[in-house]
C-alpha cells in the first residue's frame, strides 16, 4: 500500500505553531520550533539520517553478533567533498552543530 496522504499525521498539531501537520510529503528549510528560518550559510554540510540495514529501531543494537559486522559509528560523505576537506578513510572527526 502507498499512502500519499496520512490522515493519522494530517489531523494532528504542530504544538509550537499551532498549525496542523500536512500530512503530506514536502520540503520546507530548515526552521526553529517558533517557524523562523535557520541561517546555516556558514555550514556547508548538512545532515540527512541513514541507517544501516543490519540496525535496530530506534537508537538500538538489535542483535549483539551485529556488532562485529559495523561496531562503530561512521560519517559516509561522498568522496569529492572528502577529497576537498582533506579527509581520508580512516580519520577521526567531531561534527558540531551551529548552536542558536
Amino acid at each position: 500500500m502507498l499512502n500519499l496522504y496520512v490522515e493519522k499525521v494530517g489531523s494532528y498539531y504542530d504544538t509550537f505553531r499551532g498549525e496542523r501537520f500536512k500530512g503530506i510529503l514536502s520540503y520546507e528549510p530548515p526552521t526553529d520550533s517558533a517557524g523562523n528560518l535557520i541561517d546555516d550559510s556558514d555550514y556547508p554540510l548538512h545532515l540527512t539520517t541513514y541507517k544501516e540495514v543490519t540496525g535496530g529501531q530506534s537508537r538500538t543494537q538489535p542483535n549483539y553478533w551485529l556488532l562485529s559486522v559495523m561496531p562503530s559509528n561512521y560519517l559516509m560523505m561522498n568522496e569529492e567533498t572528502a577529497r576537498e576537506l582533506g579527509l581520508h578513510k580512516g580519520d577521526k572527526i567531531k561534527i558540531v552543530s551551529k548552536k542558536s
